[in-house]
């Protein structure tokens, strides 16, 4: 089973402040955007109801909303013991903070383990023949999500993604094919009225490793405001950064969500979130605030 939410709650008792007001405080702080990318995290719901006390509720979510899938072949009757010839993505996913961990399972003789190391060879040439494959997978804009539609925006008005592109390194993969640099996401917008009604997915991109943001621009004398765009990513591609060796079938894919390979299952999920604003929060307030237990579900 693998975990898929981890909620975190703060409550807060403000003598002399109405609900509303200490609801208000208790919202205004945002979740450390940075903090939970660095995680692979993402928010699903953040709620502070007015109530005395006040208390807020933000789940995250730990996986993607839907889990990408690929495949890979060997090369035929390679000497070399049939190393990994090529990963095709078959399913992007979506709601992917960072790129998945990418692993292969299978494939193997029966005199190799699942860890993928020879269990008893006879000498270095023989242990050549049992290497693991390594590969990297990266994102692309899956889906698109109008947050605001703005105002007084002319028909002008562009947008366009920034950040998260993998940079370039001129040279070559081991498994083959140039490891260019990643390619930025093309949106077009619809504008009606001077509000963004609509926005369609030109070029999906290539080679991202995060979340890039969404910058809208009006070149009008009098631009509109208060549009707000997000993008959603799914695995775009997978590089075989060495092709192994070995297999005898070709392996199964793993693509394992980054924060579960980074927190598997059986240790302490809950870590990273303790406390995770509690700091900030009491700083706005200027009032104790207790954290709850984050609870893993």
């Amino acid at each position: 089973m693998t975990t898929s939410t981890a909620t975190l709650q703060y409550t807060a008792y403000l003598g002399g402040a109405s609900a509303a007001r200490a609801a208000a405080l208790l919202s205004s702080v945002p979740p450390p955007a940075g903090a939970l990318a660095f995680l692979g995290v993402r928010v699903i719901s953040d709620s502070t109801p007015v109530a005395t006390p006040a208390v807020r509720t933000i789940l995250l979510g730990l996986n993607p909303t839907s889990d990408a899938t690929a495949t890979c072949g060997l090369v035929a009757g390679d000497v070399s013991g049939s190393p990994i010839d090529d990963i095709t993505v078959t399913g992007a996913g979506s709601g992917y903070v960072l790129p998945p961990i990418v692993t292969f399972t299978g494939g193997r003789a029966s005199g190799v383990d699942q860890a993928n190391e020879p269990i008893d060879q006879p000498n270095q040439q023989a242990a050549s023949l049992d290497r693991p494959a390594v590969a990297q997978a990266y994102l692309s804009v899956v889906g698109v999500s109008i947050d605001a539609a703005g105002a007084g925006y002319s028909a002008a008005t562009t947008a366009t993604v920034v950040g998260q592109v993998k940079p370039g390194n001129g040279g070559l993969r081991v498994g083959g094919g140039s490891a260019t640099a990643g390619r930025p996401a093309v949106l077009a917008l619809t504008i009606v009225a001077g509000n963004i009604t609509g926005v369609s997915i030109t070029d999906p991109g290539d080679g991202y490793v995060g979340v890039p943001t969404v910058v809208i621009f009006d070149p009008a004398v009098t631009p509109g405001s208060g549009g707000a765009i997000s993008v959603q990513m799914g695995v775009g591609r997978i590089d075989l950064l060495n092709p192994g060796a070995g297999y005898v079938s070709a392996p199964t894919v793993v693509l394992t969500p980054y924060f579960q390979a980074a927190f598997p299952l059986g240790s302490d999920q809950a870590a990273p979130f303790k406390q995770l604003m509690t700091t900030q929060l009491e700083q706005v307030l200027m009032s104790p605030v207790s954290a709850a237990l984050p609870v893993i579900t």
